[in-house]
């Protein structure tokens, strides 16, 4: 799971917490949170670069879970424990 969120959007500490959660259960996750991003800035911004660096971020992820033996993906360092 990727969970993508904004530094400035009011659910930021509830996305963070979550991710948390998931990884304390032994779950797979990777959480981005972008500088600046507000609530909804992928709806109000779709041609900005920060939307732009969520869309990567995830095909990115998605490319990884589809072919973990591919290495021409950085892989995130995990948090730690």
């Amino acid at each position: 799971m990727q969970i993508t969120v904004g530094s400035a959007d009011p659910f930021r500490d509830e996305d963070v917490a979550f991710a948390s959660a998931i990884w304390r259960d032994g779950g797979d996750c990777e959480l981005l949170v972008l500088p600046g991003g507000h609530h909804g800035y992928e709806r109000d911004a779709p041609d900005s670069s920060i939307t732009r660096l969520t869309l990567t971020a995830r095909r990115r992820w998605i490319n990884r879970i589809l072919d973990p033996d591919d290495t021409s993906v950085v892989v995130p360092v995990p948090p730690p424990a």
